[in-house]
Order: C-alpha cells, then structure tokens, then sequence
C-alpha cells in the first residue's frame, strides 16, 4: 500500500514519502505526520484543496515508487510494477 483516503470525499490522504523529506514536508502548508505512521514517513493531508493537485501528483508517484522499490523479487516486481505508476496518475 501506498496511500490511503477516505470515501467519499478523499479526505484526509496519506501516503509515504522519502524519509529525507519528511520533516521538510511535516508542518509545511496541508502536511502533517500521518497517523500511526509517521515512523515509516508518511504524511497526511487533511484538506486536498490546500496543496497543488500537481504537487499531490508527484508526492503520490513518488510513493508508488518508494513502496514498489522495497517490495521482495517476487511476482509484482518481475511484472514491472516499480517501474510504472499507477493507473489513475497516467495522463
């Protein structure tokens, strides 16, 4: 897993970030640490409208990336899967 929101709305988000950016991103402008998380750096965004939706873009590949990279060689790494991002951040 690499993020997680709740329905309907989408709000908050969570998502894991590079732990070399998380106390950066942790207090900026619609960051905070995540719950029951932030140890393994992940951040949440309680209000979406207060960060760029590129920027919510980026982060949210970035984490597909991160979580695909630490996956064991097995079956989803041998498909490709950290080499794409998810369906729904394709233009």
């Amino acid at each position: 897993m690499f993020a997680g929101f709740q329905l309907p709305d989408g709000d908050p988000i969570g998502f894991k970030v590079d732990p070399a950016f998380f106390d950066q991103l942790v207090g900026s402008k619609g960051f905070g640490a995540g719950s029951y998380m932030a140890k393994h750096s992940w951040v949440r965004v309680a209000d979406r409208k207060r960060v760029p939706a590129a920027t919510l873009k980026n982060l949210l590949a970035e984490s597909h990336r991160l979580v695909a990279r630490s996956l064991p060689r097995g079956p989803s790494r041998s498909s490709g899967c950290e080499r794409s991002a998810p369906l729904f951040l394709k233009e």
